[in-house]
């Protein structure tokens, strides 16, 4: 992996630089943006002198989140993020960024999605971007003893979606720490960038650029483009809704196509939901849907119960009936507008509440005395 660096920079990391300038940088101590810095740190928590490796590692360790968040927002080495998401994955502020971030990597996620924790393997599993793509985060998290069943059920779903396994695709922020990796130095404005000049040379990454001009790395670097251009598209739209406001996903919502309204469906938030679900746009096979899956939201599920046109059809009614998530008043005054065959079938399902099952048996051997 290739870090651009400037010239400020590398004066810092440079082992042929005097060791009370590395220190002082390990230790924070330098007059530069927090972006600069994290690099620095970064660099210096492979140096081969062990005093300056781990003061620059006790540094990064109490480095505040907020400038992290900030900095990782206007972005930074997928390296760096990788290396700092081992200190700090008990932040859920620097977890929800580093998660929703394009800058880090597939691996860093997969990393991510084997910690013990339901909130951070509930934002994962809600990357539909990154599951459609890397099979790795997918069975990191199908793997985690802290996930739920609704949440391994959702998973299952969309892996149907996808019509196979997520496959592996090499992207941009794919880049992580890895042995062998390479430092140069990149243009800052107008600086002038030495001819030739050969940079540090560490353990992990290991530090050898020689560099004639500008090298490049994170975006663009070492990227394929998928062989389905429709599959790209997904991932692009996907991504937009990801990090699109509330409003502009309501906005989006009564305009977008099916593949949009599914993601939407999704949301968190109940104004999206709303505003997705009351889309002139969405069709009733979509409602039926979302009526079967157990993976609706509550809200979405009120919002079909409330609405007299599609109760009307039997086959919502039915999906109603049969998903566990359907408040119990409303399952069972369904229940008596189903067939005889399918109350029995309900009464046989374990798919359903032990309260559901008992009302369609009752409602069964009401029908029969009565015959």
């Amino acid at each position: 992996m290739k870090i651009n660096v400037t010239k400020n920079i590398a004066k810092f990391v440079d082992p042929k630089s005097p060791r009370n300038v590395r220190l002082m940088a390990a230790s924070g101590a330098i007059p530069l943006p927090p972006r600069d810095l994290l690099k620095i740190l970064y660099i210096l928590c492979f140096d081969k002198d062990v005093e300056i490796k781990k003061k620059a590692q006790n540094t990064l360790k109490i480095f505040s989140t907020d400038i992290i968040v900030e900095t990782i927002k206007r972005g930074i080495d997928p390296g760096a993020i990788d290396f700092l998401i081992r200190y700090h994955k008990d932040r859920t502020k620097f977890v929800k960024i580093v998660i929703l971030s394009e800058f880090t990597s597939d691996n860093t996620i997969a990393y991510l999605a084997q910690v013990k924790n339901p909130a951070i393997v509930e934002m994962i599993s809600n990357n539909y971007v990154r599951l459609s793509r890397s099979q790795k985060i997918f069975n990191a998290l199908m793997e985690n003893p802290a996930i739920t069943a609704a949440i391994r059920e959702k998973l299952r779903e969309l892996r149907d979606g996808f019509g196979a396994s997520p496959t592996e695709t090499t992207v941009a922020s794919e880049t992580v720490v890895k042995t062998n990796a390479r430092v140069g130095v990149a243009d800052a404005g107008d600086e002038k960038i030495p001819e030739e000049k050969s940079i540090v040379d560490t353990t992990t990454p290991r530090v050898t650029g020689t560099v004639t001009g500008a090298t490049t790395s994170g975006a663009g670097e070492g990227a394929k483009k998928p062989a389905d251009e429709d599959e790209e598209e997904k991932k692009t739209i996907g991504q937009k809704i990801m990090f699109m406001s509330v409003s502009e996903k309501m906005k989006l919502a009564t305009k977008c196509d099916k593949e949009a309204r599914t993601i939407l469906l999704r949301d968190s938030n109940k104004l999206v939901i709303t505003a997705t679900i009351k889309s002139p746009k969405i069709t009733d096979e979509e409602i039926l849907n979302i009526a079967k899956s157990k993976q609706s939201s509550d809200e979405a599920l009120r919002l079909i119960v409330m609405n007299n046109e599609w109760t009307k059809n039997y086959s919502i009614k039915l999906a109603l009936v049969n998903n566990p998530k359907t408040p119990p008043g409303v399952a069972i005054r369904f229940l008596k507008f189903l067939t005889k065959k399918d109350i029995k079938s309900v009464a046989n399902s374990k798919g359903v509440s032990a309260l559901i099952a008992n009302s369609a048996k009752k409602i069964i051997s009401v029908r029969e005395k009565k015959r």
